[in-house]
């Protein structure tokens, strides 16, 4: 009998020490993790943040002299049906196209100025 109690006492410790030991390991293991960022917060660090750094007002002109070179280069091509005075459908288009995008521009610098 004495050697069942001795045994029994000595796996009550080892299970005791092994309770203490794993409590300890995991407040050790929760206190030890760095805090990371939420996601909003990751967001506006990577993408949002840096936005405000871009020159907008350099990139949205750019975009707009490429588009208006593109519309009229500045040298003209000959007409390839020998002439007339009628406008054809995409001379029209682009008389639009140009005049609309003028009216963009003239308003963009609005704002811009």
């Amino acid at each position: 009998m004495s050697r069942v109690a001795v045994l029994s006492v000595l796996c009550v410790l080892v299970v005791a020490a092994a309770v203490v030991t794993a409590q300890n390991t995991a407040t050790t293991a929760v206190q030890q993790q760095p805090q990371t960022p939420g996601i909003l917060e990751r967001v506006l660090t990577e993408y949002v943040y840096p936005l405000r750094d871009y020159d907008w007002r350099n990139a949205l002109r750019n975009i707009i002299g490429s588009v208006m070179n593109y519309l009229a280069p500045a040298t003209k091509e000959p007409k390839a049906g020998g002439g007339g005075g009628a406008f054809t459908a995409q001379e029209r288009a682009r008389v639009l196209v140009r005049r609309a995008l003028v009216q963009a521009v003239q308003y963009a610098e609005s704002f811009m100025a």
